[in-house]
């Protein structure tokens, strides 16, 4: 076999693929140089890559045991179902008295019956053999043609590629997604059993009635068990060009992760109704196909609905850095699944407000129930804070009134000073002269009965205070009183409830120590510094339909709330704990700054 051959055949195939008819049956006929083999042979490439119809020059080189003999075994072939980059796939009845059954029957193209070819073909056949799922199309036989050409045979799949299914039955983004989630399930399965498909995309994911995925074309598989059965060469690397992963493209080693990636692409284009851009990735929202008849939705519902989680749970499976993507084809479905729930997703850090919002779509009876608690609640601590207020007034007037009239004040009153304790004594009571009850006036005498019928009628409290004082306080202080009163004197208890009392002296502040207000000045610049670097942060990711980490977000607020809590403690005078609130915000500062690159 000639060595360059396979060389020769990547570097046409790669220049061709981008071209359109006719450009691309030119270049193709003037590189081939006239070899008609070697033209179907790219030509069948093509087919498999872009699904653009069936190439003529493979149709022409049909093989003729297909056209002169159409059975193999037991099987009778019916016709040409499609054709990939090294076999061709027929519809076939087992027709052999047993029974009938419809089949997919796949025969290696006997031109390109080469030992590579072969041992790949036959690679495929063992892979599904030992694959057994209900969304994995079933291996049932399989032989050699008369010609010595490997073939196999699978269940008939009677149904439409995946893309089309979703287009034609116009589903909307919540069957589309269920739908996609059974083929998680079936590459999950497969990665399960160390086997890698690389070739995912909707022509090999059929729609069976139900709806049931069906997933086929394992030609390009590669086990990653022990025995490590790859058989694509560097030289010939068999891919799908809008659906393969970078790593494909540049040779590496293939993981699960690279048909994480396929999906991702098949789900955008679900999704959009479009591929996502080769080099510029845009999240599918902004990115949809102006199709009315695609969806039930219009255009601006679909938009809305895409936007957000699902465009966040397709741009993880669509990371250039594999282990960016989604570890597990099942990790994926489970994502898609908390979607369909109205749960948070790990495809990002979603706010605290949009939490709160599924929670309650969720749970709408114990939200309702929440919020009239809620109501309930503030209307009662309104009522409580504002009806004490209104009763204040009426409250201190009558204690007002109350404390006016002495002989009805508490005994033990400090405001009032009983007459009887007060000093009588000459430095504070000029003595008068006698008069005699003939010449007192009139007012006088007045007076005198008032004063003695308040004295009898204090409380008996009142009378043996009087006795526990000294003899000559006793004996002069009423004297004294009652005769010196004339019309209009203020009594005692009224001259001491008129002595205001004098409100305690606000204490001022205390200033902080010089070294803890230069700290907090320069605390302040760094925590500035830091609130920009996040912000532009923040405008960056936001341009690339990002957000932060969760880490820098939740850093960025107790940084703000730490060095709030240093500039109440300052106002407070509690120094120590200031100084600690600046240690905490000036430490979280420190990391949005290193995050920033500062």
């Amino acid at each position: 076999m000639d060595t360059d051959r396979p060389e020769r055949i990547r570097a046409i195939f790669s220049a061709a693929v981008v071209l359109v008819s006719p450009a691309r049956e030119q270049y193709l006929a003037s590189a081939c140089g006239g070899d008609t083999q070697l033209q179907a042979e790219i030509e069948s490439l093509i087919y498999s890559a872009t699904q653009e119809g069936p190439p003529p020059s493979a149709q022409a080189q049909q093989p003729q045991a297909q056209q002169q003999s159409m059975r193999l075994g037991p099987y009778r072939i019916v016709r040409e179902l499609g054709r990939g980059g090294m076999g061709v796939v027929f519809l076939a009845v087992r027709d052999d008295g047993a029974f009938r059954k419809n089949v997919a029957l796949k025969l290696l193209i006997p031109d390109q019956n080469a030992a590579l070819f072969a041992d790949r073909f036959r690679q495929e056949r063992q892979v599904l053999a030992g694959l057994e799922h209900p969304n994995i199309a079933r291996i049932l036989d399989g032989g050699d043609a008369p010609n010595g050409a490997p073939y196999y045979v699978m269940e008939f799949v009677e149904g439409a590629p995946l893309d089309r299914y979703c287009d034609d039955n116009r589903l909307n983004v919540g069957e589309r997604v269920r739908l996609f989630m059974q083929v998680c399930g079936a590459v999950h399965y497969l990665h399960e059993n160390l086997v890698i498909h690389r070739d995912l995309k909707p022509s090999n994911i059929l729609v069976a009635p139900g709806p049931t995925v069906k997933l086929l074309d394992f030609g390009i598989a590669k086990m990653t068990g022990p025995i490590q059965a790859d058989v694509t060469s560097p030289q010939m690397r068999f891919l799908t060009p809008n659906y393969a992963s970078p790593e494909q493209y540049t040779g590496e080693p293939c993981t699960r992760a690279s048909d994480i990636y396929s999906l991702g692409v098949i789900l955008y284009v679900m999704l959009a109704g479009k591929l996502p851009g080769p080099h510029d990735l845009t999240a599918p929202s902004t990115n949809i196909r102006e199709d009315i008849q695609r969806t039930p939705e219009t255009v601006p519902q679909l938009r809305s609905s895409l936007r957000g989680d699902l465009d966040h749970i397709v741009l993880k499976a669509l990371q250039r850095n594999p282990s960016n993507r989604y570890s597990t084809a099942a990790e994926l479905s489970n994502d898609l699944q908390r979607y369909l729930d109205g749960r948070t997703i790990i495809a990002r850090s979603t706010p605290l407000h949009e939490r709160l919002g599924k929670w309650a779509r969720r749970n709408k009876a114990v939200a309702m129930a929440t919020a009239a608690i809620c109501v309930v609640a503030a209307a009662g601590a309104a009522w409580y804070v504002l009806k004490p207020a209104s009763g204040q007034p009426e409250a201190t007037t009558s204690q007002a009134q109350v404390t006016l009239p002495q002989s009805q004040q508490p005994p033990l009153q400090p405001a009032v000073q009983p007459a009887a304790e007060l000093p009588t004594g000459p430095a504070v009571e000029p003595q008068q002269p006698p008069t005699s009850p003939q010449t007192q006036p009139a007012g006088s005498q007045a007076s005198t009965s008032t004063s003695s019928a308040q004295s009898a009628a204090r409380p008996a409290s009142n009378q043996t205070a009087h006795q526990k004082g000294p003899a000559s306080q006793q004996r002069s202080a009423p004297p004294s009183r009652t005769s010196t009163s004339g019309p209009g004197a203020p009594t005692p208890a009224t001259q001491t409830q008129a002595t205001p009392v004098q409100p305690p002296t606000p204490i001022a502040p205390q200033a902080p120590p010089p070294e803890l207000r230069e700290r907090l000045l320069r605390v302040a610049g760094r925590v500035r510094q830091a609130n920009a670097v996040f912000e532009q942060l923040q405008k960056d990711l936001a341009s690339r339909h990002m957000s932060p980490s969760v880490e820098l977000t939740s850093g960025h607020q107790q940084m703000k709330m730490f060095f709030d809590l240093a500039q109440g403690d300052i106002n407070g005078g509690n120094f120590s704990s200031a100084s600690d609130s600046l240690d905490r915000a000036d430490a979280y500062a420190s990391r949005l700054l290193k995050a920033g690159g500062r």
